[in-house]
């Protein structure tokens, strides 16, 4: 991500633990033994704060917690996911990250219009 000010360990550990405890929450009460994210496939996101306040949520709950960095599938999600033709979110859920990622869109539009500018510029100055 960019340097959006609100990305920061600690506000998105508030997230991540709003998030565990209502999954945990609905595994105790129907019958789950372990609760798991895919939270952790994002390399913007703080994979260690989300295992600590995963396993946080499972213990409150009786609950097992399957904490996992899928960091490096990264990629491979990326991929599986266009060809499945499945809807990527491309923001984390919360309103600062949904900002952040609408105003790194705007500035990588921004760059591929200047690039192409400047490939027209170099094609026509050499012609």
């Amino acid at each position: 991500m960019g340097e959006c000010k609100e990305h920061t360990p600690e506000r998105c550990r508030r997230c991540y633990r709003l998030r565990f405890e209502r999954t945990a929450d609905y595994a105790a009460k129907n019958g789950f033994e372990a609760i798991a994210t895919s939270l952790s496939v994002s390399p913007y996101q703080f994979t260690q704060v989300i295992n600590e306040e995963l396993a946080a949520a499972a213990e409150r709950h009786g609950l097992v917690a399957l904490p996992a960095d899928y960091r490096e599938m990264y990629q491979d999600s990326v991929d599986l996911s266009r060809e499945a033709n499945m809807y990527r979110q491309n923001y984390c859920g919360c309103m600062y990250s949904m900002v952040e990622a609408a105003e790194e869109r705007t500035e990588r539009r921004k760059a591929r219009k200047a690039a192409k500018l400047a490939a027209k510029s170099a094609e026509g100055g050499e012609g």
